[in-house]
């Protein structure tokens, strides 16, 4: 095995990926403990690999949060190319949904600091574009979650050109319809990933699955998930399956549009009295939902139509009419 890399002593290997290995090490500096990410020599000599570990580096190295994974220092030792960052102990998050270990209330905050260092990033113009469960690190303090969004290997820099067009880069089975369309993620895309992790953390499957990569990436854009068991939401807001479904929309526009609305709705719902917001203006200052609510099917207007529904109500109240039919306008 080896044992050092760069200036850091290596002391064992935490995993392995088909681009390289995990291990731990210190700094014999300072005696700080870090995880050191590596990558193969032979997928090193690709300029496509080089450029997505530099990315990494790039992207996560401007970061500074208390949900996101620190990054220390990125090198190239020998040949091997190496990122030193903050080393978590605990688990990831997919060995804790696996063996079902949040409850509810625990797995909407978990989710909620998933949210809160997205939108960090994006404030600072980084997408992660691969958001799932195994790139999220809890561990614990004093008893209470804490957090961590990691693996920013594929992350795109705000006016990048390092990511070809064209080209899907993630896991599918938490990919954003219109990523998959159109190959152009934005901040809402990560916070659709988000979605699926939730709706994961509840029901204990994902979403949207299937036994062929094309079916999952047509349910993502073409249905619904299944609804959720109540079985499965004691203890929290039966308004969460409201909050679920705006996470989890089809059109970019009907979801949260920062990661801290929608952390802030997701710890409101772990009020079992909560009932979602109803006053828009007083939900934009709490901070629960930017923007508001996705409009009921048919429900809105054109913005043309309140001038044309202003001039008839002077019509007919000029006339002496009280009554007079709501017409509804249909928009796509």
């Amino acid at each position: 095995m080896i044992t050092r890399i760069g200036k850091f002593d290596i002391v064992k290997k935490l995993g392995e990926g088909a681009m390289g290995e995990v291990y731990l090490a210190r700094d014999p500096l300072i005696g700080r403990e870090v995880a050191i990410k590596t990558i193969h020599p032979n997928a090193a000599t690709a300029a496509d690999a080089r450029d997505r570990f530099f990315r990494e580096a790039q992207a996560a190295g401007r970061l500074n949060h208390p949900n996101l994974v620190t990054v220390h220092e990125f090198g190239e030792d020998q040949g091997l190319l190496y990122l030193a960052m903050e080393y978590v102990p605990g688990e990831d998050l997919t060995t804790l949904l696996q063996g079902r270990r949040l409850g509810p209330g625990e797995a909407l905050e978990v989710v909620a600091q998933v949210c809160e260092g997205l939108g960090f990033a994006h404030q600072h113009g980084v997408l992660h574009r691969d958001v799932k469960p195994s790139n999220v690190r809890v561990t614990r303090i004093s008893g209470r979650p804490l957090t961590k969004v990691m693996d920013f290997g594929i992350a795109r820099l705000a006016g990048s050109e390092m990511t070809s067009t064209g080209m899907l880069l993630g896991t599918f089975g938490y990919m954003a319809p219109e990523y998959i369309q159109t190959s152009k993620p934005d901040a809402r895309s990560d916070l659709f990933a988000a979605g699926v992790i939730l709706y994961e953390t509840l029901a204990g499957h994902k979403p949207f699955e299937g036994d062929t990569s094309a079916t999952i990436l047509y349910r993502i854009i073409h249905e619904d998930p299944q609804a959720l068991d109540p079985a499965h939401l004691q203890g929290i807001s039966p308004a969460i399956t409201a909050l679920l479904k705006r996470a989890l929309a089809k059109d970019p526009a009907a979801r949260f549009q920062s990661g801290e609305a929608m952390a802030a709705a997701l710890r409101a719902a772990r009020d079992p009295a909560w009932n979602g917001p109803v006053d828009l203006d007083a939900t934009q200052r709490s901070g629960i939902g930017r923007l508001p609510l996705p409009p009921a099917p048919g429900a809105s207007r054109p913005k043309w139509a309140w001038p044309w529904a202003v001039a008839l109500l002077v019509i007919i109240l000029s006339a002496g009419g009280w009554g007079w039919k709501q017409r509804h306008l249909a928009v796509e």
